[in-house]
């Protein structure tokens, strides 16, 4: 039986042993997607536990104190008095790597099995979404270098360039899974778009090739697909369950809002089409269904109606209610609400009025409780205007008659900036 994580303070978290994201393509890794990466060079990946900079920070954290250049992310929302995912996934024993389940008390091993494998293979993907960049969206890459960068904080500088070794990267990712993959709880595989990607077909195979019973896979995807075919892929994913190879399978419905808001903020989106494959997903037996959601100031108006269209599937579900989960955006950096402080208030009251589950009312609480008591930041409103226009542009389409109160705010927090200097 798992053991609660041992290193209980006021800045140790789990994910910094139990979880590893690993980017392919730019031969790096993250232990928690929310933190800074570490360059694996000439290191094999097999040894990734060993990486100098991830020793100095576990044990930095051993030692009550937050590491130096990551983890920002849940500090800004706890120095804000709010509950971060690490002060909540912390105290769940799941999460604990096998080795401190196994060590004798007192002691802390560095060497660790993480619970969570979360892989991204390429940047191949169908849609733009305003607030990605073009290390997650071939897209958005070829629009600027179409185009050339909109700003300093949106541009090809981060662009998923892909290693000279990506295949050894990529063979040695293989090999590690082969070697620990039964000590794993979750595998995540994110993109761009995994349905849209060939390695999808290597995840299938290696599944295939032996038998997980502790296993969930967790695909996130953005669900635009031609229903037909992506009724068949979901079909064949849930025989791996049927067949005994996995626990459970998951699909991590990637949405953030509804209306044409949304359709403007994740550019490309068909509702329709999304919604007819969100509804083969949960009357699918074999298939558990969830959805997560990025909160920033062109999802936050609708967050609230997407909310409710969730639970009202909940209702019709094959596995029951649909857990949604949320992220508040950390880049582009313009895209933080916390630019506009106490002004986004309203969308995340309305929001909350509408989430049950406890831990999800304590995060998004958190989240508001971070974006409430900042200060308004008009220069990087300003920045936001001007990406938006300029996006608006690019793609021939009106940010302002679609957001028409959040242009109103825009130009009210700049014009008081401007009096007031």
């Amino acid at each position: 039986m798992d053991k609660q994580f041992p290193i209980q303070n006021s800045a140790a978290c789990v994910f910094k042993w139990s979880w590893v994201t690993f980017y392919i393509t730019r031969g790096s890794f993250n232990m928690c997607h929310r933190t800074g990466g570490f360059q694996l060079g000439d290191m094999n990946f097999q040894d990734f536990n060993t990486h100098p900079q991830l020793i100095a920070e576990r044990r930095r954290m051993a030692q009550n104190q937050w590491p130096e250049n990551s983890c920002s992310y849940c500090k800004r929302i706890e120095d804000a008095s709010g509950v971060s995912e690490r002060m909540v996934f912390s105290k769940n024993p799941m999460w604990t790597p096998v080795e401190f389940n196994n060590a004798a008390v007192g002691e802390l091993p560095e060497i660790v099995t993480p619970r969570i494998m979360e892989v991204y293979f390429k940047n191949t993907c169908n849609l733009a979404c305003a607030y990605c960049s073009p290390m997650f969206s071939s897209k958005i890459e070829a629009e600027i270098t179409k185009f050339g960068p909109i700003s300093n904080h949106y541009n090809l500088d981060n662009k998923m360039k892909q290693i000279d070794n990506y295949e050894e990267r990529k063979a040695e990712f293989w090999q590690w899974m082969v070697d620990h993959s039964e000590k794993l709880y979750f595998f995540h595989v994110l993109g761009g778009e995994p349905f849209y990607q060939q390695e999808m077909q290597e995840v299938i195979d290696f599944l295939r090739s032996k038998r997980h019973p502790n296993l969930t896979l967790k695909v996130f995807s953005n669900l635009m697909h031609r229903p037909d075919a992506f009724l068949t892929r979901i079909q064949m994913l849930a025989q791996l369950v049927q067949e005994g190879h996995l626990k459970d399978i998951q699909i991590v419905c990637s949405i953030d809002a509804w209306g044409k808001e949304q359709e403007f903020a994740r550019f490309g989106i068909n509702l329709e089409i999304w919604e007819q494959n969100f509804k083969a997903l949960v009357t699918t037996r074999g298939i558990s269904v969830s959805v997560h959601s990025t909160l920033c100031p062109l999802t936050l108006p609708t967050a609230w109606v997407l909310r409710q269209k969730v639970i009202d599937y909940s209702a019709i579900s094959e596995s029951g209610d649909i857990h949604q989960s949320w992220n508040i955006i950390a880049t582009p950096v313009f895209f933080d609400p916390c630019h506009f402080g106490a002004h986004m208030a309203d969308h995340f009251e309305r929001l909350l009025a509408l989430i049950t589950d406890d831990n999800a009312l304590q995060i998004v609480g958190g989240f508001r409780d971070k974006v409430v008591s900042s200060e308004v930041n008009a220069p990087m409103v300003i920045e936001m205007r001007d990406y938006l226009d300029e996006l608006s542009r690019r793609r021939r389409t009106q940010w302002r008659s679609i957001y028409p109160e959040l242009s109103d705010l825009v130009d009210n927090i700049i014009s008081s900036a401007s009096t007031s200097s």
